[in-house]
């Protein structure tokens, strides 16, 4: 039997099968995996323009992530930022 084992995260059944969901629109809406598209190998599109939000809430939703401290959870949104920046910089999307 695959998956989560519930029991270590706390989540009955229904909780664990609305959490990836969840947890897929928080990566998305605050930058930690952008959606966009490589085109040709060298030519980048976004698809999507999140809301922005701080990279914690996704960080949060994360039971692995738990034990991050305040420096590393920082450093991660920095990282995100950079990412995020570099991407848009890329980006060719119409009308930009």
């Amino acid at each position: 039997m695959g998956g989560a084992d519930l029991r270590r995260t706390g989540l009955s059944q229904g909780e664990a099968e609305n959490a990836a969901p969840r947890a897929a629109i928080l990566a998305v809406e605050t930058n930690v995996f952008p959606l966009s598209e490589v085109l040709g190998g060298t030519r980048h599109r976004m698809t999507y323009r999140s809301k922005g939000l701080p990279v914690e809430r996704y960080l949060s939703s994360q039971g692995r992530c738990r034990h991050l401290s305040r420096e590393q959870i920082d450093a991660t949104q920095t990282e995100v930022d950079r990412n995020w920046a570099e991407i848009e910089r890329r980006d060719e999307a119409p009308g930009r």
